[in-house]
């Protein structure tokens, strides 16, 4: 995938200004991960939480992973279309008790296992970006051009989202 450019926007008098990241951060290692593991295992590479063992109980919500390797590494939930350059090479889990636990959950219904099962992609999601090298830093400036605040090492999407929070919570607006 081709990395977007830099693109500045305005939003309430500030500047918003995305641009590729020169650093990527595995998010793996610098997000809180809640109790969500990545168990993988690969001949070349070092990928998600490593070779973690997954408890053999019932008490885990799980996704498959999915890794398509040809000029460039990509990862997925779902399987990829070429059977040479793909495979599946583990599971993103949770424990029933954590998924309970840091949503403030007595009981998982099946609603909210999907929303579990949405947090786990979600997670999925942002380690593609670092795989892909498709993570991006933000810079705010108010409207005089100061320096307000960064955001370091998102998805472009998650990117305007952070933005506009942290004008929202410096305008209370």
């Amino acid at each position: 995938m081709e990395q977007l450019s830099e693109h500045t926007y305005i939003y309430k008098g500030y500047g918003i200004t995305i641009y590729p990241t020169d650093d990527a951060r595995n998010p793996r290692e610098y997000h809180e991960t809640d109790g969500v593991t990545m168990t993988c295992r690969h001949g070349r590479y070092t990928l998600g939480d490593g070779d973690v063992p997954i408890p053999r109980d019932r008490d885990i919500i799980q996704l498959p992973l999915y890794l398509y390797d040809h000029s460039g590494l990509t990862m997925s939930t779902s399987p990829f279309a070429c059977p040479w350059d793909s495979g599946q090479v583990g599971v993103i889990w949770v424990k029933k008790s954590s998924a309970r636990r840091m949503f403030n959950w007595t009981r998982l219904s099946p609603r909210r296992v999907e929303r579990v099962y949405d947090m786990l992609r979600r997670q999925v999601t942002d380690y593609d970006a670092y795989l892909s090298g498709e993570q991006y830093d933000v810079t705010i400036e108010d409207e005089d051009g100061q320096w307000v605040d960064e955001i370091f090492s998102v998805t472009y999407s998650d990117a305007k989202f952070f933005a506009v929070d942290v004008i929202h919570s410096m305008t209370g607006v």
